[in-house]
């Protein structure tokens, strides 16, 4: 249970934390890829008349570990990956309930979660 709740916590953290692009390169339309200092991808960021719609982080190796889809400014379905590309949990505002897997990819736990984006 413990586990749970701080991954819950880190999900919440990643939706609250504001994508870094300058209001002057977000597109009204179009993906942005942000790379860090020495041109690795950090992330891509898909926008569709204005708002955003996906945002996708990677670590230094270039390996996906956050994949968050938005709607109307607010996510709506959160995955994120172990390291090692193995999915880690898949959170939807539509199910209502956060499910967690060991990085064997068999289930751990299934944990209700209210919207997270309120």
């Amino acid at each position: 249970m413990k586990k749970a709740i701080m991954m819950i916590l880190v999900l919440a953290t990643a939706l609250l934390l504001p994508a870094r692009a300058d209001a002057q390169l977000t597109p009204a339309n179009g993906t942005v890829k942000q790379l860090d200092g020495q041109g690795r991808l950090q992330a891509i960021l898909k926008y569709k008349n204005g708002p955003l719609l996906r945002k996708r982080l990677y670590d230094g190796s270039g390996q996906l570990l956050l994949d968050t889809v938005y709607r109307d400014g607010k996510p709506v379905k959160i995955i994120t990956y172990y390291p090692n590309g193995q999915l880690k949990s898949v959170w939807s505002q539509k199910k209502g309930d956060a499910q967690f897997y060991y990085p064997t990819g068999t289930r751990n736990a299934t944990v209700a979660v209210e919207d997270i984006s309120k």
